[in-house]
């Protein structure tokens, strides 16, 4: 890419046009302070300029607005306005509108220092870039050639223009064939207003770390803000899946230094160690942390020698084993500007001198980070190169344990834009990608978005085991689980790495483990299992989870009406499954509890109903179904109405009515909130005496319906004589098809549904 800064605003754009377009992590910069108000439009145009020269593209812009005030159609000032608007302020369509102002350039002497200064040619250049972000291929192609017409080939961005024009053929092609894949920004409190990139997702998809400016309370950091715009210095935060699947407020990593520049690189499998770049040195290099304590601790120099160099090193990946090292480096002989290059651990255990990955991989522009999938299969990594489509683009490509790489494949759109896509970081399973991005449409500058379940996630050939501490209930007490693994076949044993309750460990395949939780506090075995692995290598996860908690029902029941609390006589919790008590319950004053459901866990289906008889209220019965999730209580609302008073006990028996299924006499569950209010109204009118009757449909014999009717005549008798105070207050007839509610010669299955019914009636 173009370095070379020569005396004119034209080259000097330029050069910081190439730094800028190509995002990577900062390498430091001091803010620049210019507030006086004394100065006069000569001396302020002079300072903006001195100051964008300089990179101070933020302060310098604040001056070119004073400017603009003053004269808004200035071409100059509304140049020098699109320039910092693009690689300052990084509006891309705002930019525009301030360099059509300026198009087309008068030709002739640049005064850099001159309100009277023309316009050159590298607007054609600039306003390209600015349509090419925003994937407006045909116009960035126009300005491009404008420009490359307009321009001597010698000029140190003609080789660019090259680049960007194939560039936007590869947008073309790959926007008219898009991949099927789903893209979304991440939903949670992750994405700001402000840049968030450089996401490492943990191997169980549970814990993401990522990069953001964001500013420190209680740290004065004006000095230590990156003047192109006018952001904080580079931190690392983590969030973390909930256990209803909601990523948490992220929380700054206690290794940060608030006045350095520390960003998110590569995190182990078993999550015990994160590589971190860090400019604490100047130069900005990788190093390490080690996880412990609940916190990843300081950073530590990595213990490859060759690594990090007096050159840039923003980016690092490993194979699982650590048999192998990926990174990106400014170093000298590579293809470009950020190369890849590969170190491989030899038989003897020595390490290999740091190797440029060749043209396969790299171009002449930036390649940077690297990922590798979990089975060491497949290298990821970010190019700016000619098969790009504008910006970075994400690239996949197979590799073996020598880091000899066949050639990539560009990851296409979605995944891929107009903008910045790079830092994909991939689950074991494959269920999860994600990856930073700046394009159109975003929340902030750079933002993180999720590649779910999609064709382009390959699921690494490993087995996994993992597993969290789940607390299901609301009110469990805290727990600190330890996982030992046992392999039986070497007899060694090793504790598992718990960060923020969860833990991942891969396994040998014919492996034969012995997994233990203890609980630290009591040393207390809190479940041992032994697990045995298929000897076939396939994508396989074994999920072992620790539940702290427990699920139990809880409910109010009120009056109706006044929605006070009212006693119960009787409460029934019932698995509508089995039709039997699902749980003990203690019961007071408008609530209940049920014991704790031993059985159940998270994600169950719960199927049950509640029963409720109070004095002076009709009977209810309520059906509830619900998937367990995190909180352990299963609430449940109830509202009883009182026994209405009416003026004939004999208008309301009539109007009880039970049905009964086809060819079936007994009671139905739902049938018997009736048979409750039946049983109510005569232990409420101790003197009454009803007779029910029992029907059939018309299907069958005279002879078969009158036994059945007989069947369900009893049937009904004997559950109300057991709940009522003398029983022989009760008859019971059975009457067949002779006393159909429904008249008809080819009834209807819900015609049939009327007959097949039990009705009373008062006899005294």
């Amino acid at each position: 890419m173009i370095s070379t800064l020569n005396t004119t605003l034209f080259v000097l754009s330029l050069g910081l046009m190439s730094c800028l377009s190509n995002f990577a992590f900062a390498q430091g910069g001091a803010s620049f302070n210019s507030e006086d108000p004394k100065l006069s439009d000569e001396e302020t145009l002079r300072t903006a300029v001195v100051l964008i020269l300089d990179g101070h593209l933020y302060e310098g812009d604040k001056l070119v607005d004073d400017l603009l005030i003053k004269e808004p159609d200035n071409l100059y000032y509304n140049y020098l306005k699109g320039f910092n608007t693009l690689y300052s302020a990084k509006d891309h369509a705002k930019a525009i509108s301030y360099f059509q102002k300026t198009i087309d350039p008068v030709q002739g002497k640049l005064e850099l220092l001159s309100s009277e200064s023309n316009v050159t040619n590298d607007v054609y250049f600039h306003v390209a870039t600015a349509y090419h972000f925003l994937e407006d291929f045909d116009n960035a192609e126009k300005y491009y050639n404008i420009f490359k017409e307009m321009t001597s080939k010698r000029s140190i961005l003609a080789p660019e223009v090259d680049i960007r024009l194939a560039q936007c053929a590869v947008g073309r092609r790959m926007i008219a064939n898009p991949e099927d894949s789903k893209v979304e920004l991440i939903q949670g409190p992750i994405n700001s207003e402000l840049a968030e990139y450089s996401p490492v997702i943990s191997a169980n998809g549970r814990e993401l770390y990522f990069t953001s400016r964001r500013d420190w309370k209680n740290k004065d950091l004006s000095k230590y803000r990156y003047p192109v715009d006018n952001s904080f210095p580079e931190d690392i935060y983590c969030s973390v899946l909930d256990k209803d699947n909601y990523w948490t407020e992220p929380e700054r990593l206690s290794l940060c230094d608030a006045y350095k520049n520390e960003a998110s690189v590569y995190l182990t499998s078993n999550m015990n160690t994160l590589f971190v770049y860090s400019d604490k040195e100047g130069n900005g290099n990788l190093f390490s942390s080690e996880y412990g304590n609940n916190h990843f601790g300081s950073i530590d120099q990595l213990t490859y020698e060759k690594l990090n160099s007096k050159s840039w090193e923003p980016h690092y990946v490993s194979s699982d084993d650590s048999t192998l090292i990926i990174f990106s480096s400014d170093r000298k002989g590579g293809e470009g500007g950020r190369d890849l290059w590969s170190m491989y651990q030899q038989d003897d255990g020595s390490w290999t001198e740091p190797m440029n990955m060749g043209p396969s991989i790299n171009s002449s522009e930036d390649e940077d980070a690297p990922f590798i999938s979990l089975d060491g299969e497949y290298l990821y990594f970010a190019s700016n190169g000619v098969k790009s489509m504008g910006g970075f683009d994400i690239f996949r490509s197979k590799i073996n344990d020598k880091g000899e790489a066949d050639t990539p494949e560009n990851m296409g759109v979605p995944i891929n834009s107009a903008g910045d896509d790079l830092f994909f970081s991939l689950t074991h399973d494959g269920t999860d990608a994600y990856f930073s991005s700046f394009r159109k449409n975003g929340v902030g500058e750079n933002d993180i978005y999720h590649l779910n379940n999609s064709k382009t996630n390959i699921p690494a050939n490993v087995i996994a085991l993992q597993g969290r501490v789940i607390d299901i209930s609301l009110d469990a007490e805290p727990v600190t689980v330890s996982f030992t693994l046992l392999n039986n076949n070497t007899n060694e044993s090793h504790e598992l790495s718990v960060n923020h309750s969860s833990y991942f460990q891969l396994l040998e395949p014919c492996g034969d483990y012995t997994l233990t939780m203890t609980d630290v506090a009591t040393n207390e075995i809190l479940s041992q299992e032994d697990i045995k692995t298929d000897c076939e290598v396939k994508p396989t996860t074994i999920e072992r989870n620790y539940y702290n908690g427990y699920y139990w029902i809880e409910g109010v029941f009120a009056d109706a009406e006044t929605k006070a609390a009212i006693s119960a006589s009787s409460i029934e919790i019932i698995d509508s499954s089995t039709d039997g008590p699902i749980s003990a319950i203690s019961a007071n004053a408008g609530g209940f509890a049920s014991e704790k459901l031993e059985d159940y866990r998270e994600g169950d289906f719960l199927d049950f109903s509640v029963r409720i008889t109070a004095d002076g209220y009709q009977p209810k019965t309520i059906e509830v179904g619900k998937i367990l999730g995190g909180n352990g209580k299963v609430s449940v609302e109830m509202e009883l109405e009182k026994i209405p008073l009416i003026a004939s006990l004999e208008d309301q028996i009539n109007e009880y009515i039970i049905y009964f299924d086809y060819d079936k006499s007994n009671i139905r569950s739902s049938e018997q909130d009736v048979m409750n209010e039946v049983i109510a109204l005569m232990n409420a009118n101790p003197e009454l005496e009803i007779r029910l009757l029992s029907h059939t449909d018309s299907r069958g014999t005279n002879a078969y319906n009158q036994r059945l009717s007989d069947s369900r005549a009893k049937s009904s008798l004997k559950f109300i004589q057991s709940k009522i105070t003398n029983p022989k207050r009760i008859q019971a007839k059975g009457v067949g098809e002779t006393m159909p509610a429904v008249n008809c010669e080819e009834c209807s299955d819900e015609q049939h549904q009327k007959n097949r019914r039990t009705t009373f009636e008062i006899i005294k």
